[in-house]
């Protein structure tokens, strides 16, 4: 059975791996506005408001990095675990 102690420091670094991971979000978000402005600027050359066009991809772009960098620490998080447990 494990003690307390563990169970608790692993249920830390599950949350900070969590917490890290969304927030991972906002520099995806911002990164990718840089490009998708210049892309959506392209693509609806001549329309004065052309940014709001790169904001719909840089969302989805922030979410899908969101979800892989949490993917990515819960499993490091996990397979340290496991191999504590050996």
């Amino acid at each position: 059975m494990e003690d307390t102690t563990t169970t608790q420091s692993l249920r830390r670094a599950r949350i900070r791996a969590i917490v890290t991971g969304i927030a991972f979000f906002f520099p995806g978000f911002l990164f990718s506005l840089a490009l998708t402005c210049t892309w959506a600027s392209h693509y609806y050359a001549g329309e004065a408001q052309a940014s709001l066009g790169a904001i719909p991809p840089s969302l989805a772009i922030g979410v899908i990095a969101a979800i892989a960098c949490t993917r990515y620490l819960l499993r490091k998080v996990n397979l340290k675990a496991d191999q504590d447990a050996k």
